[in-house]
């Protein structure tokens, strides 16, 4: 059962303790370059940012007129090739920006896990380095911390752990 709420003094506190607050570091947003761009025949654009971040994209274009584009986040591919947006989580990842004429660059917001974006509906011509992940992480020095030793896997294991860390912005080991 609980005790009668008290004010004041006439509460005594046992082993009275001093709050602060959590000495945790900033978010921030960093940038990652595509690793793949491609046109497909069907006319979508097919972007492999290498690895998975969490975060959205960027993009930098010159649309020629307005008009809505579809993207579609994930991090698997479809036995077609094409990106699967809808995740195993059960989350969809899609999103339909609506590009105006001229130049401009859009950024995505919101946490998806990704590694694969396709773009439908885009009537502008994209190059690499207008395409960009933004990961939204604690900072993260890959030089503080070194493994190496003779066996391939433990390195490999150890690079995925370490890449694991920076992602999802954690001090400990999460896969």
């Amino acid at each position: 059962p609980w005790l009668p709420a008290a004010l004041g003094d006439d509460v005594e506190i046992e082993h009275r303790r001093h709050l602060e607050p959590y000495p945790g570091e900033s978010i921030g947003r960093y940038t990652h370059d595509v690793a793949c761009l491609e046109y497909r025949e069907d006319g979508s654009i097919f972007i492999d940012l290498g690895l998975e971040i969490i975060g959205s994209l960027s993009l930098t274009v010159n649309s020629p007129v307005e008009h809505a584009i579809e993207l579609y986040y994930g991090e698997e591919l479809c036995d077609d090739g094409s990106v699967r947006c809808r995740m195993r989580t059960a989350n969809t990842y899609a999103e339909r920006w609506t590009l105006r004429q001229g130049a401009q660059t859009l950024q995505g917001f919101g946490l998806k896990a990704f590694r694969y974006v396709e773009i439908r509906g885009c009537r502008a011509r994209l190059e690499e380095n207008a395409v960009k992940g933004i990961a939204v992480r604690r900072a993260f020095d890959p030089e503080e911390s070194f493994f190496d030793c003779s066996n391939e896997v433990l390195c490999r294991l150890y690079d995925t752990f370490k890449y694991a860390i920076c992602a999802t912005s954690q001090h400990l080991y999460v896969d």
